[in-house]
Parts: C-alpha cells; sequence; structure tokens
C-alpha cells in the first residue's frame, strides 16, 4: 500500500514539476495518474486506519479539526504536494467549492455525487454572505475506480454523499491555488459564506453559548438576542447557524431572526428557507445512521440530497439496475414505515398517507413526493436510541 501511494504521489510530482508546478494544471495531471496507476487489491479502510494508528513513519497529518474525513489520511507530501485517503462511515461532505485543485477516486464503496453552480444576486457581511440561486446541473452514482477532478474556485461546487460504511476516498490535491478565493459553503434554495473554521475566537464563543445554554437556557436565549443585535452580521449569522445547529428552531432562535429581520430584510426570507431545508437534511441523516439495512441508508441518502425527480428516478436506476425505480422506492418506504423498522427510521406513516405516496410516485411525481416525505422525519430522541441500542444488544 506504502508502495502505491509512494508511485502516485511521484509520478503527480514529477509531472507537475515539469509543468513549472502552476495550479491549473494539477487537475489534469492528477486524474490521469489517479486512472492509470492500478490501486492495490489490499487497500481498504482497515489497512489505511491501521496505518494510521501503528505506522510511525507516516508524514505529518492534519489537524483532526479537518471535517473531510472521518478521519483523513494523508500518505504523501513534498513540497506543497498532498495525497490523501479519506474514510468515510456516515459522513457526507456540505456542498462546497475549493481552494485547492487536484483531483479524487472511490477506492472503497460507493458516493453519490451531485454538481450545482450558484448564482448570486446579493451580498452581504462585506461579501462573506451571499445569497441567490443554487441549481443542481447532475447527480451521479460513482462506484469503485472512478476519478473526478477538482477544479479550484466556483466553477466546480459538488458535495458527495458516502453510500457504504466505509467508503474510501483518495484525493491528490495542492495546499492552494493562487487563483481561488475563500473556500465557501453553499445550502439550498440558495445561500453561500465563507469557510469559517479559522475563526478561533468565535469558536470559542460559541462553544461557550453552547455551555451557557444547558447551565442556564433563560440566560443563553437573552445572549443569542444580544450577540445578534450588537455584532456585525457575520458574527450574527454564524451564532444564528450554530445554535440552529445545535438546538434546531427553539425561542432563543425565533428572537434572534426577530432582531435581525428589521435590518436585513432581504436576508430573512431565505435564511429561514435555508435553516428549513438544512434541519430537513439533518434529521435524515441522523435517521440514517440508526439503520443497518443498505437499500434503506440508499434510499435515505437519495431522499436526502436529491430534490428533483429525475434525479432521484436516475440514482434509484443506477442503484437498482433490475428493478422498477418507482416500485422499488415504494417498496422500501413501505419497509421503512413498518412496525419492523419504523422505530429507527421514525416513518410513521399511515394507511391514508402510504396510499398517497403510492398514487404520487405511480404518477411520477417521485421528486416532489419524496421530498415532502423528508419533512415527516423527525430526529431521534434519547429514548428512540436507547431503545436501537437494546434490540442490537
Amino acid at each position: 500500500m506504502r508502495e502505491y501511494f509512494d508511485r502516485l504521489g511521484s509520478e503527480v510530482d514529477t509531472m507537475w514539476s515539469a509543468v513549472g508546478r502552476r495550479p491549473e494544471r494539477l487537475s489534469g495531471i492528477a486524474s490521469d495518474v489517479l486512472t492509470e496507476v492500478p490501486v492495490p487489491d489490499c487497500l481498504d479502510a482497515t489497512a489505511v486506519l491501521d496505518s494510521l494508528v501503528r505506522d510511525d513513519g507516516m508524514p505529518i497529518q492534519r489537524l483532526p479539526s479537518d471535517p473531510f474525513g472521518q478521519p483523513p489520511t494523508v500518505m504523501y507530501f513534498n513540497e506543497g504536494l498532498e495525497v490523501q485517503v479519506l474514510t468515510w462511515l456516515d459522513g457526507s461532505t456540505v456542498i462546497h467549492d475549493h481552494g485547492f485543485d487536484g483531483a479524487f477516486r472511490v477506492a472503497q464503496g460507493s458516493s453519490l455525487h451531485v454538481e450545482y453552480s450558484f448564482l448570486p444576486s446579493e451580498s452581504f457581511a462585506d461579501g462573506r454572505l451571499l445569497i441567490g440561486e443554487l441549481p443542481m446541473l447532475s447527480s451521479e452514482v460513482l462506484g469503485i475506480g472512478d476519478v473526478r477532478p477538482i477544479v479550484s474556485g466556483a466553477g466546480f461546487i459538488h458535495a458527495l454523499f458516502h453510500l457504504e460504511r466505509p467508503s474510501l476516498t483518495i484525493v491528490v490535491r495542492n495546499l492552494s491555488s493562487e487563483t481561488a478565493g475563500p473556500q465557501l459553503e453553499y445550502r439550498p434554495p440558495g445561500m453561500a459564506f465563507e469557510d469559517t473554521r479559522s475563526e478561533a475566537r468565535l469558536g470559542m464563543r460559541l462553544r461557550g453559548l453552547q455551555s451557557l445554554r444547558r447551565v442556564d437556557p433563560d440566560e443563553a436565549d437573552r445572549a443569542v438576542r444580544e450577540l445578534v443585535d450588537t455584532e456585525d452580521l457575520w458574527t450574527g449569522f454564524r451564532v444564528i447557524d450554530f445554535w440552529f445547529e445545535q438546538f434546531g428552531m427553539d425561542s432563543g432562535l425565533r428572537g434572534a431572526l426577530d432582531v435581525l429581520g428589521p435590518r436585513y430584510g432581504s436576508l430573512i426570507p431565505v435564511l429561514e428557507a435555508m435553516l428549513d431545508e438544512h434541519g430537513r437534511r439533518r434529521r435524515i441523516i441522523q435517521r440514517r445512521s440508526m439503520l443497518d439495512q443498505q437499500p434503506h441508508r440508499l434510499l435515505m441518502a437519495l431522499v436526502a440530497n436529491l430534490l428533483g425527480g429525475s434525479a432521484i428516478q436516475s440514482a434509484v436506476e443506477a442503484i437498482f439496475p433490475e428493478e422498477d425505480p418507482g416500485e422499488k422506492v415504494i417498496g422500501l418506504i413501505e419497509e421503512m414505515a413498518s412496525p419492523a423498522y419504523r422505530g429507527a427510521s421514525g416513518l410513521n406513516l399511515g394507511p391514508a398517507e402510504l396510499d398517497t405516496l403510492r398514487s404520487l410516485i405511480r404518477q411520477h411525481h417521485m421528486g416532489e413526493a419524496l421530498h415532502a416525505l423528508g419533512f415527516e422525519w423527525n430526529a431521534p430522541s434519547l429514548g428512540d436510541a436507547l431503545r436501537i441500542l437494546e434490540d442490537r444488544t
């Protein structure tokens, strides 16, 4: 395995140096080398993680806070060129662009790969927060051996949702591109904002706010409203987004949005719609992590990530090529809503609701039906988690 990564990194290094290590040339070179160099049979998540744990000769690794991968493992590093292996269990990438160039290859498992474009209409917070349209351009299911280039900047906006556990992705990249601006995260229906992991002071304030809520919820609510009211818009947005991630749409968050609304009227409807959609997706992913049946997990990944009916149907056809996509989806929904699975899936549907879903899907309204169904999934409670754990043990 180490020989493979040494060869992979060395060949990219040599070819990239021959063109002056220009960032815009790396994606093509990395794609070609990732395609041509055969991956050894021994390369899997177990081997990679075992090397990370036991091998003292590994290159310098990334910080534990790096969110891409569970974890990311650096296998080669030289003069700004890095080869990583990303292990994924239940994780997925947010919709994002890149501040670097390179390419990736699926080495284990499979992934739902979705590309987007972003059409900005208005900017806030000195350009760090944007609203606009975020149309989906394409979706595909990537399998072992598939390679895709990574191009820095807003010309390549994408997300990967890893369909199997574990999944493994090899990434060849530079540390940063000279031409790219700040890396952005994007959220439906149409919002983009800067990557915020480097803001140590704000990060500590948010951690303090989280603990304050556990100590004194009322004081935490007041603190949230005060921060949004007195700090700059960027800080207010980060506080609102963090609070929603931790506690959902509670009274503290509603109060903060009421404070923000009079000053930034055009932002608020987009922000509220973003939070609504983000919450839908997060609840589905939480429920998905409680399910063991791979077909159920696959369907929930599609519902969480694909909003268009044709995109979902195409993905179902790719994953289950021998079956009718509509009937396959209906069968999976019926299973997840059955007594055997509804405790884990959180999908509680009566006979009339199931009939309506069957009718809509058979009338070619799969996308609309599944998107509406997505709002029926509730986040698991502690009781749900304990019951599932008891069943498994």
